[in-house]
């Protein structure tokens, strides 16, 4: 997404690799390594750990993770 007076102009990243890390002031190195990182998220799917727990919304959301990941058996 390229900020213009009135609006903005879409352009794919991939294939435009080395202008989009000369705008950004990056190496086209990692420009490339999100470029690859992305493309394999959307083939495979996120990695990671999920919880689906409800929450109150008075309840911080910091001693809720702490409380689960206690749970768990994993210490801060």
């Amino acid at each position: 997404i390229i900020p213009i007076e009135n609006g903005h102009i879409e352009k794919s990243v991939i294939g435009n690799e080395i202008e989009v890390a000369k705008y950004l002031g990056i190496s086209p190195d990692v420009v490339y390594e999100r470029v690859q990182m992305l493309t394999r998220r959307d083939e495979i799917g996120r990695t990671g750990v999920f919880i689906r727990k409800k929450i109150h919304s008075n309840e911080p959301i910091e001693e809720i993770i702490i409380r689960e990941l206690e749970k768990r058996g994993i210490k801060l």
